[in-house]
């Protein structure tokens, strides 16, 4: 009596193998995908809210012939320490989908009353 694997034993081992790899590698890649999504709104929340505290501490630059409405750059904010810059970077807030930074992005401020409401993006 022989000991051992036939040859189609082993290909179809080698077959069940490859199709859970395929199944796990893209089951992380999903989840992974939406971990980054779920940080960059996490960021895009932070980024709105040191905006309307530095609305709240810069009540003066809101006027009427301003619409009551401010706009800075993410860039700026950091520079005022209103937010702090990502991990191993000099002064940046980096994308976690994209990688890129998040610096040039421009976040609008509008006072009404005395409530500061911020979106990320130009002013209308």
């Amino acid at each position: 009596m022989k000991k051992g694997f036939t040859l189609s034993e082993l290909i179809i081992t080698i077959g069940l193998l490859g199709v859970v790899m395929m199944i796990a590698i893209g089951s992380y890649t999903y989840i992974n995908k939406g971990i980054k999504e779920k940080l960059l709104e996490e960021k895009y929340d932070t980024i709105e809210a040191s905006a309307e505290i530095y609305g709240g501490d810069n009540p003066d630059e809101f006027t009427t012939t301003n619409n009551n409405q401010i706009s800075i750059s993410v860039a700026y904010l950091l520079q005022e320490k209103y937010l702090e810059p990502d991990e191993g970077t000099e002064n940046d807030i980096i994308n976690p989908v994209t990688n890129e930074s998040m610096a040039i992005l421009d976040v609008c401020i509008t006072k009404t009353n005395k409530i500061y409401v911020a979106k990320i993006g130009d002013c209308e």
